[in-house]
């Protein structure tokens, strides 16, 4: 069997047994059941067709403008254009090809008319910065960084970013660039014996900007000149960012120090010890400021300061994990974890009232919302409140996901069981499958070679040139191919796998980031065989499930409102079977054609 025709085979087979898919399902509702859902929903004001892929973000622009990223849908989530669309109209503005600069796209800002994005290439942890024109999608400028980046920071009034990177063990840069035109405007560089310096970030306040690399310095935002510094104020690597409150800097130092700092001169004001067990992750301002902790035990504590920050009110520890933001009203403090709403008393420390807010427990992001007498309870998939000052539950609204895994919690529990998996199946399986095929492969070779040259080899006999020679090429070429099967087998289902959930968690954070207006907050929803989203009035508790398209795939998952105009732009099929388009598409490895839908963005008004 010659060597292509062997590797034919064996890919035919390893793909039918090994690498292959389950086929994507079609729509398991017919046209007719979708027209009858589509004449209990409102006629979109516009739909256009974007392709079988999935957006990695959706943004509302100024002058009319919806900014569309989005990735196929195939096992690395390659990237697809950055489309433009006129929101009165679906029409395309411009589109921009992400082939040219291959890697994560993460969204900057968009200021002076320039979009910025931060490019990040996994494999390579390569990072560079680019710049669009807003009005025509061309590139402006591609800025690559050079090291780790740490942070990167727009500071929109002066028009400049602020990149911080690490080169080298122990060695830290930091430099201006304008936004206009990529140039750098200034450039410092710190060295430390300290370790993992990319934990730290600098602070920018107003003109200036507060380096923690080198003991304690401050700078210029405007040329990178020092204006002081306190090389005797080390900042540990765990210690939470640094804050400005009023004329006050305020950061823990590596003693695990509060310390509070003239911001114009250095000079320390205030200074107290903190717990020595306690690693804190954040400095929280509420009109008095509290310091987040948390121990090993993964219980947090608490640290209340007066206002002046002269006088430690009280600490407390044992507390469970705040997983929304902390609201102050009158003398209490409330916070949410998992499934209950927390209080406490702000002067002394001790509890207040406590409640469920969610039925579901939840590791998710979580917001609180202060709307008249009553706190909002903003989570993953579940909108409830309840009223003051009892926290008496109120209204209660459940989101059910497009799919059981479309949750940060189902996801998690999917990203973990897929590392463990990958990693178990590259240190115990995939070496002797390697081996195994290469091994037997090559014996195959020898006795072919033997077999073409009756009498002049025995089984003992080692093989020599010229046949040799043709005997050492079929073997490399043997170990090349097994090594690319290797290869295939490490990165078939379980990367695939690994990177379609860790994409998706990534849009279900982005989404929640986004999904709550003044008075109203959504979610993606399932209404039975079809998707749309759940629209709660927070005020009232009210809610309306409006469906867009039938359920298919992740499409439908991302839903874009904007409120001011009543519209939702909605990524998915749509309910006009008349529009379905169908795109061929090649499975990995197989070989094997499958049928994708191409999805839309699509218009539709809120049923408010």
């Amino acid at each position: 069997m010659h060597l292509a025709s062997w590797l034919a085979t064996l890919i035919l087979i390893l793909g039918t047994c090994i690498f292959s898919f389950a086929a994507e399902p079609e729509l398991f509702v017919t046209n007719d059941e979708i027209r009858v859902q589509a004449k209990k929903t409102v006629e979109p004001l516009w739909q256009t067709g974007v392709g079988p892929g999935l957006p990695d973000e959706m943004r509302l622009l100024t002058d009319d403008r919806l900014l569309v990223g989005l990735r196929k849908y195939d096992r690395d989530f390659t990237n697809m254009d950055l489309t433009l669309l006129d929101t009165r109209t679906g029409q395309v503005v411009w589109r921009y090809e992400r082939k040219k600069h291959r890697g994560k796209y993460s969204f900057l800002a968009n200021d002076r008319g320039y979009l910025l994005y931060k490019i990040t290439q996994k494999q390579k942890g390569k990072v560079g910065i680019l710049a669009l024109k807003q009005s025509s999608g061309k590139e402006v400028w591609f800025l690559p960084l050079k090291g780790h980046l740490v942070d990167l920071k727009v500071e929109a009034s002066r028009g400049v970013l602020v990149a911080t990177t690490q080169h080298k063990k122990g060695k830290i840069t930091i430099r201006s660039i304008n936004i206009e035109s990529g140039q750098s405007l200034w450039e410092r560089s710190w060295k430390s014996d300290q370790k993992n310096l990319w934990m730290l970030a600098p602070l920018i306040h107003n003109q200036t900007l507060f380096s923690p690399y080198q003991g304690l310095e401050c700078l210029s935002l405007a040329d990178g000149r020092p204006l002081w510094q306190r090389k005797d104020l080390k900042i540990a690597q765990v210690s939470p960012t640094m804050k400005v409150a009023g004329d006050r800097l305020i950061l823990i130092d590596s003693t695990n120090s509060l310390q509070v700092l003239n911001p114009a001169s250095g000079a320390t004001l205030i200074k107290h010890g903190l717990d020595e067990t306690v690693h804190f992750s954040a400095i929280i301002s509420l009109g008095q400021f509290y310091i987040l902790g948390q121990k090993s035990t993964g219980e947090s504590s608490l640290v209340a300061l007066s206002s002046d920050l002269e006088k430690i009110l009280w600490q407390r520890a044992g507390l469970a994990v705040p997983l929304s933001n902390m609201l102050l009203q009158g003398d209490l403090i409330y916070y949410a974890s998992g499934m209950m709403l927390f209080s406490f008393n702000i002067r002394t420390g001790e509890s207040g009232p406590f409640s469920v807010v969610s039925l579901i427990g939840s590791k998710g992001p979580a917001g609180l919302r202060l709307r008249g007498d009553k706190i909002i309870y903003l989570g993953e998939y579940v909108i409830s409140d309840v009223s003051l000052p009892d926290l008496k539950l109120g209204s209660y609204n459940g989101i059910t996901p497009i799919t059981n895994e479309l949750s940060t919690k189902g996801l998690d529990k999917v990203i973990k069981r897929a590392k463990r998996k990958l990693s178990a199946s590259q240190k115990q399986k995939v070496d002797t499958f390697s081996s195994r095929i290469a091994d037997n492969q090559i014996a195959l070779y020898r006795s072919q070679v033997r077999a073409a040259n009756p009498g002049k080899y025995s089984n003992s006999d080692s093989i020599s040139p010229p046949d040799f020679m043709l005997y050492q090429k079929m073997t490399a070429s043997t170990w090349e191919a097994s090594e690319a099967i290797l290869k295939a087998y490490k990165e078939s289902g379980l990367e695939h796998q690994l990177n379609e959930v860790t994409f998706l968690r990534e849009i279900v954070v982005a989404q929640l980031a986004q999904a709550t207006g003044k008075d109203y907050a959504y979610r993606p929803h399932s209404a039975g065989s079809f998707n749309g989203i759940k629209l709660v009035h927070l005020l009232t508790g009210k809610s309306v499930v409006q469906a867009f398209s039938p359920s298919y795939l992740e499409y439908g998952f991302w839903n874009l409102v904007d409120f001011d105009k009543g519209v939702v732009y909605h990524h998915g099929l749509g309910l006009n079977p008349d529009k379905y388009e169908k795109s061929e598409k090649f499975k990995t490895f197989t070989l094997k054609k499958e049928r994708l839908f191409n999805s839309s963005i699509i218009a539709y008004p809120l049923d408010l």
